[in-house]
C-alpha cells in the first residue's frame, strides 16, 4: 500500500472514529503520555468541551531539535504570528485534542503531509474557533526522521498558501504599499519629463493586479 502521508493517515483515522473528541500523539517518544492525559482532562473535564482545540506547546531548543528545523519553525511562527497578531510559539505540536466535526468541515484546507498540524492550527485560528495551548515536555526523538529537504519547501508552500488565503491583506499590503509608492514617484517624474516610461507602466499593472487579487480573495472568503 502506498504511503499517502502523515496528514492523510490522520484524516482517515478521524473519518472512521466514533467519538467527536479526537486525540493525536506522535509515537517517536518525544511526547509524554502523561501530557496527553493532562490535556484530555483539560479538554473534557476542566473545560467541559469549551475549546475546539487544545494543543501541546513545546519548548523547542537545540537539545531536542536540529538547527534546520528550528530555523524553519521560527520562520513559520514569525509569519503566522504576524498574520494573526498572536504570540504562539508552537503551531505544529503533534500532541493535541480537537473537535472532530470542525476538523472534518475544514480538512480539505489541511495538508495530507507533515504540515497537517500546522495547517490545522492556522485553519482553526482563521475560523475563530476556541483554541488553547498547554505547556508540555518534549524529548529528543528516537530513530531517524522521515522528513526530507524537499518536505521543507512543501511545508513552507502549504503554510504560505493558507496564510495567503486566510490573511491576504497581511501578506499583500506590505508588498503593495512600497510598489504603489514607487509607482507614484516614477509617475511624477514621467509627468515632469512629459514621457511615460516602461517601468511606470509595469508598476501600474503590477499594483492593479495585486488590488484585483485582494478583491477576489476577499469575495471568496465572504461567500465560502
Amino acid at each position: 500500500m502506498k504511503n499517502r502521508g502523515y496528514g492523510f493517515s490522520i484524516k482517515k483515522g478521524v473519518d472512521v472514529s466514533s467519538n467527536n473528541s479526537i486525540a493525536i500523539i506522535d509515537l517517536d517518544q518525544t511526547y509524554k503520555i502523561e501530557d496527553l492525559n493532562d490535556i484530555a482532562a483539560e479538554f473534557i473535564y476542566n473545560q467541559n468541551f469549551k475549546y475546539d482545540l487544545i494543543s501541546g506547546q513545546r519548548d523547542i531548543n537545540i537539545e531536542n531539535t536540529s538547527r534546520i528545523k528550528i530555523i524553519g519553525k521560527t520562520i513559520i511562527n514569525t509569519l503566522a504570528n504576524f498574520c494573526f497578531d498572536e504570540k504562539i510559539k508552537d503551531y505544529n505540536s503533534g500532541l493535541r485534542i480537537f473537535n472532530k466535526t470542525k476538523f472534518i468541515k475544514h480538512k480539505h484546507m489541511m495538508s495530507d503531509r507533515f504540515s497537517l498540524t500546522t495547517s490545522m492550527t492556522i485553519t482553526f485560528l482563521s475560523e475563530n474557533y476556541d483554541i488553547k495551548f498547554k505547556d508540555i515536555k518534549y524529548d529528543t526523538r528516537t530513530g531517524n526522521s522521515k522528513l526530507k529537504f524537499k518536505d521543507f519547501f512543501r511545508f513552507v508552500y502549504t503554510i504560505f498558501s493558507l496564510l495567503f488565503y486566510y490573511r491576504s491583506f497581511k501578506i499583500i499590503i506590505p508588498l503593495l504599499v512600497p510598489c504603489l509608492a514607487a509607482f507614484l514617484i516614477f509617475l511624477t517624474k514621467d509627468i515632469s519629463a512629459n514621457n511615460l516610461t516602461d517601468k511606470t507602466v509595469i508598476l501600474f499593472n503590477f499594483n492593479f493586479l495585486l488590488i484585483i487579487l485582494l478583491f477576489i480573495i476577499d469575495r471568496i472568503n465572504k461567500i465560502k
